[in-house]
């Protein structure tokens, strides 16, 4: 339902869409080093209660022009505010690292979407808004450029905890190196919360930029920040990313795959935050540290600092469980390098409770069709996530467009606010590959980094191969497989060699020529023809789901109709039922592995009977493949030793 959450007749869970800049086309300034863009919208009236606010950022290329080629600071700002408040902040909400650009240009078709959670912005987006978009940057303006859209979502319904201030401390570009003047910009800082305030939220937006001679502080170091609150350590944690070479916009252009201080080209900036219950009345202080560092070789770094206290009541619901997101099955861009799947699906619970959440009950499926169940147990605290991967299910229907995913009974209690109770996103499918397949992989000059693994969809080991060690070599692995669902994972987190100790850079990538140039693709086990060629300029992985014999219209879990075998999995005796597809003839019925070598096989007399009891104790535990044959009619099915 879209309509005014200001609107009397606005409900919760209605949902308010506030979009203030559609089609922006942004451009540095190289003489001033930053541009900005106003765009204006209409946010819930004060006193309207907001659940969540979370801000769809949409980047392109601009037309006819090449996307922009550095990784430059975007910032989202507010402005002025109309309402009941008639100032202007200027305060800064959400950053946004551009990416390396240059590969793309309009005529591409480029686009990508980011998803940011401003929930806790919710106190200051009220009313008439102005909202800031700031590019800084100093390449040219004449050749490159990004359009940009910017949609608000907010979504009506009982606050999780009342705020009754914001307040910023810090939006500060603080000189790293020189102790003193890094103090000097980021002093301490004194408040008195609201009188009614609980608990306080600290938020802090921090990243490292410039480079200095003694270690490449601040953008390539990773550097301890702590936050005191009256002199006490209320965190301590490092100014660091460090799974770039994992984001979902690859490739680009630069050096994308570089770990950062606090950052990646190409994605949000992820907020620190620290909460604190049970404060007391009167002032506080606090204070940003960061690790004592002195840059003695001269150059200069610095960090970008923005943090606010969020000053706040008692937590309204005492269970009160949430469907955060669903990161697989999903379209979304930011879980593309993970889906499609066929397997598990994978969702993010919240515990919007004040109570600890330790038990809760899931339900998920397709649009439609039957649902599965899971019974989650842990231990989240108030305000706490967890991903959880849901056992895989069968019933995909017939050619779903949905996926959908139900919580409920948050530690056996009713949940005391269920509209964020449920989720659904839309599906799209894993491609149909040959039932026999050749991994080709020529490795570089860094074969040490590498591994590969084929899993069902159960994350069962179907096949696995690690411990390379000859350069510039090719290997050629033929794994047969059965109809069912299979991940393939090509990983380049391994030991990198000494001379070049960069790992997570894919296998050719332009700032490491030391490492030379590999080839990773499957190919038809039957003909040799290329099934799938990967971009070897992946970073840390490449992760592929597809199906053998079937699409997800129907179970992989059975056995080819009329070909079955029981029980299975088994130590070693199975009995195997051919009644319906082989013909009262001899049958042949051999055992392979997964390499698809044969391992075991016999010939059956017709007078042995439709039911066929197989020795197997004698083979090694693991997974294979089952083959009946009788003429050219030809059965198999999957079989687990155990």
């Amino acid at each position: 339902m879209l309509m005014s959450i200001g609107a009397v007749a606005a409900k919760n869970g209605d949902t308010l869409k506030i979009t203030t800049h559609n089609k922006v086309v942004i451009k540095t300034n190289p003489a001033a080093g930053n541009t900005r863009y106003s765009g204006w919208g209409v946010f819930p009236a004060e006193g309207v209660g907001v659940r969540k606010v979370y801000l769809d950022l949409t980047f392109e290329c601009a037309p006819g022009l090449k996307c922009g080629e550095w990784d430059y600071i975007n910032r989202i700002l507010i402005g002025k505010r109309r309402g009941n408040k008639r100032d202007s902040l200027g305060w800064e909400i959400a950053r946004y690292i551009t990416p390396y650009g240059f590969y793309w240009d309009a005529s591409q078709g480029w686009n990508f979407k980011w998803r940011i959670d401003l929930t806790d912005y919710a106190y200051l987006l009220r009313d008439s808004i102005e909202v800031i978009y700031e590019h800084t940057g100093y390449e040219g303006n004449t050749d490159r450029g990004w359009r940009i859209n910017l949609n608000f979502t907010c979504i009506q319904g009982d606050p999780i905890r009342p705020v009754y201030d914001l307040k910023q401390l810090y939006q500060v570009g603080a000189p790293y190196g020189d102790d003193a003047a890094f103090d000097k910009a980021v002093p301490e800082k004194k408040f008195t919360p609201a009188a009614n305030a609980s608990a306080l939220k600290f938020k802090i937006i921090q990243t490292g930029h410039g480079m200095d001679k003694t270690e490449n502080c601040s953008e390539f170091c990773a550097k301890r920040r702590t936050l005191l609150l009256d002199g006490s350590n209320i965190s301590q944690s490092y100014v660091w990313n460090e799974d770039c070479g994992s984001n979902p916009l690859f490739p680009q252009a630069g050096t994308w795959l570089y770990d950062r201080a606090g950052w990646c080209p190409g994605a949000p900036v992820r907020e620190h935050q620290v909460a604190v219950e049970g404060i007391q009345p009167g002032e506080k202080a606090f204070k940003l540290n960061m690790e004592s560092y002195a840059a003695t070789l001269g150059g200069g770094g610095n960090y970008s600092i923005t943090a606010y206290v969020s000053e706040m009541g008692p937590i309204a619901k005492q269970h009160d469980a949430a469907l955060w997101d669903i990161l697989s099955p999903s379209t979304e861009k930011e879980y593309g390098r993970f889906n499609p799947i066929c397997g598990e699906p994978v969702v993010v619970i919240r515990n919007m409770g004040a109570q600890p959440l330790t038990s809760l009950n899931i339900s998920y499926g397709t649009r439609g069709n039957a649902r599965s169940s899971y019974s989650w147990t842990g231990n989240l605290p108030h305000g706490a996530s967890d991903t959880v991967y849901l056992p895989r299910f069968f019933a995909w229907g017939s050619n779903p467009k949905m996926f959908e995913v139900s919580c409920d009974q948050p530690n056996g209690k009713a949940d005391e606010y269920p509209l964020d109770n449920q989720a659904w996103s839309n599906i799209s499918y894993p491609p149909v590959y040959p039932d026999r397949l050749i991994i080709y992989f020529k490795t570089n000059n860094a074969p040490t980094e590498n591994a590969y693994r084929i899993l069902d969809a159960n994350n069962n080991v179907i096949y696995a191969k690690s411990g390379f060690e000859k350069t510039q070599f090719i290997y050629r692995d033929t794994v047969q497989l059965y109809n069912g669902c299979f991940t393939f994972i090509f990983d380049d987190r391994g030991t990198p060699p000494s001379s070049m100790p960069l790992n997570e850079d894919g296998l050719n990538w332009w700032a490491n020529t030391a490492d030379g140039a590999g080839i990773i693709s499957l190919r038809n086990g039957y003909s040799g023809g290329l099934v799938q060629n990967f971009n070897t300029d992946f970073g840390t992985d490449i992760v592929k789901s597809f199906t053998v014999g079937s699409t997800l219209n129907r179970s992989e879990q059975a056995s080819p109709q009329g070909l079955r075998l029981y029980p299975n999995p088994s130590r070693g005796n199975f009995l195997l039922d051919i009644t319906d597809r082989i013909p009262s003839a001899d049958v042949q019925v051999s055992v392979m592995d997964i390499s698809g070598r044969q391992v075991w096989t016999r010939v059956f007399k017709a007078s042995e009977g439709p039911v066929l009891l197989l020795n197997l104790q004698a083979l090694a535990a693991g997974n294979y493949l089952l083959e009946a044959r009788e003429g050219s009619t030809v059965q198999r099915t999957r079989l687990i030793k155990e």
